[in-house]
């Protein structure tokens, strides 16, 4: 296997505009298919398509990454490709229609986080644990974006979110042309290695974990914005409040060194999934959306230190000439657990309500918790190389 040895150069500004776009996305398309008079499950099932899709193009982006190289080329195509279709979506209002044009924008969207994550743990070489401090600039960038573009939209209109999107993008490319490019060969096929991962009992049971985990996390991302909303939030508040939880992940990814050192990997999903629990049981009681700002502070587990703990035990779980695929591979389970979540979500939503919605999701994000703990600590026999601390 050959690999470059380039410094990481511009990758922070690299995950700050990223971020920057993704957060526009992420945190008010849900209030723009409110907005257009969907209902709960069709925003549940329209929130399947992207990552029914990102199963596999996750993991497929990855593939070519680790076949190919040429990680700058493959950014830049995925974000003028997520551009592209985002320029059409506010021309369709149908449900029947919106939900391939969402699977279209997913497969290339899907493409940019796993060689991003798989260019910066490149970069760091041994120093992998350092991987926070860089993705902090991400967190720096979806705050930004929540803060900003939750008072424009406010103040000006929804319908502003496609071509704010699309700008931020189209600096998302140039800045792609500031990275290296890494060169990569393989030195046996790709689908032998990653069937090499996926037998793992510890991979199984990770993946597991996070599937029920992301399955609960999915579910909250999807309705939380809607149910502040029908509790009387306004738009710019409930930015805020999404800013309030980025903040809180920055900790973590600034701290991972020490972290990582201090907790593992193993100890830190333990946290997640524990303050997972807490949040979602917290939103299913809370009286007035005001609880909201203080909620949110939990972010610093049920993202920042699942996100860095995840991403780190998959690159170890991978062996080295596919490390992009075990990041792809992460990310196709957490899309899988999107799809099985997100049109159980929306039916529940008009069902039982937010409020019951979010007692249920703690309930799973319990399980996963009890699942990790116990298969991990029956699994440590087969998979020596990591150990629980």
């Amino acid at each position: 296997m050959e690999q470059s040895h380039q410094k990481p150069g511009n990758i922070k500004v690299v995950y700050f505009i990223y971020f920057l776009s993704l957060s526009i996305i992420v945190t008010y398309i849900n209030l723009y298919y409110k907005s257009i008079g969907l209902n709960g499950k069709q925003i549940g099932l329209i929130n399947t398509m992207g990552p029914l899709v990102g199963i596999f193009s996750g993991t497929i982006w990855g593939m070519l990454n680790d076949r190919y190289g040429r990680a700058r080329f493959l950014l830049s195509t995925a974000a003028i490709g997520a551009a592209f279709v985002m320029t059409g979506v506010p021309f369709i209002r149908t449900f029947v229609w919106l939900m391939p044009m969402i699977g279209l924008w997913s497969l290339f969207n899907g493409a940019i986080g796993p060689i991003l994550d798989n260019l910066n743990l490149s970069f760091l070489g041994n120093q992998k644990e350092r991987y926070g401090k860089q993705r902090i600039w991400g967190s720096i960038g979806a705050i930004t974006s929540m803060w900003i573009c939750g008072f424009i939209f406010e103040h000006f209109g929804l319908h502003l979110l496609f071509p704010i999107y699309v700008g931020v993008v189209i600096c998302l490319v140039l800045a792609f042309t500031m990275l290296p490019n890494q060169s990569v060969r393989l030195a046996r096929p790709t689908f032998q290695g990653l069937t090499k991962i996926i037998q793992q009992p510890v991979w199984l049971v990770f993946s597991s974990s996070v599937f029920f985990f992301w399955l609960a996390m999915g579910g909250m991302y999807t309705f939380l914005a809607i149910y502040l909303q029908r509790m009387g939030m306004k738009e710019g508040l409930i930015g805020i409040v999404s800013g309030l939880a980025t903040i809180a992940e920055t900790p973590a990814m600034f701290f991972s060194v020490p972290l990582l050192r201090k907790l593992g990997p193993f100890w830190m999903l333990i946290i997640a999934f524990l303050l997972g629990t807490i949040r979602l049981f917290l939103y299913s009681i809370m009286p007035t959306p005001n609880w909201a700002f203080g909620i949110a502070f939990f972010h610093i587990g049920t993202f920042g230190f699942f996100w860095i703990a995840s991403v780190t035990y998959a690159n170890k779980l991978a062996p080295d000439n596919l490390k992009a695929t075990g990041q792809g591979l992460l990310l196709a389970v957490m899309n899988i657990a999107n799809v099985v979540g997100s049109p159980i979500s929306g039916l529940l939503y008009d069902k039982i309500g937010p409020a019951a919605l979010f007692m249920v999701y703690a309930g799973v994000c319990l399980c996963s918790l009890i699942l990790f703990w116990v298969g991990t600590r029956l699994t440590m026999k087969t998979s020596p190389r990591l150990q629980p601390t």
